[in-house]
């Protein structure tokens, strides 16, 4: 896996801190273009996931908690200060 991106690292780095290690990181194909993103994903109970991603094409970091019924929020991080 290539290195992560300073702010993917930085994001990764304070949800560990309050979850732990994360379940599975992976570095993916996004099938509608010609980019990857990297994932950090963290589970419970099967029916619910927080992830962190970080797309190549875009400098921000998006963390996103969803459950298995397609409801999700969504929070993107922009710069340093968040």
């Amino acid at each position: 896996m290539t290195p992560h991106s300073p702010a993917f690292a930085s994001a990764l780095a304070a949800v560990e801190a309050l979850l732990g290690p994360a379940d599975a990181t992976e570095r993916k194909p996004l099938p509608a273009a010609d980019t990857h993103a990297t994932v950090a994903r963290w589970g419970r109970d099967g029916g619910v996931s927080l992830t962190v991603r970080a797309y190549d094409d875009t400098p921000d970091v998006v963390l996103v908690a969803e459950r298995l019924d397609g409801a999700a929020r969504v929070w993107t991080a922009i710069g340093d200060a968040t």
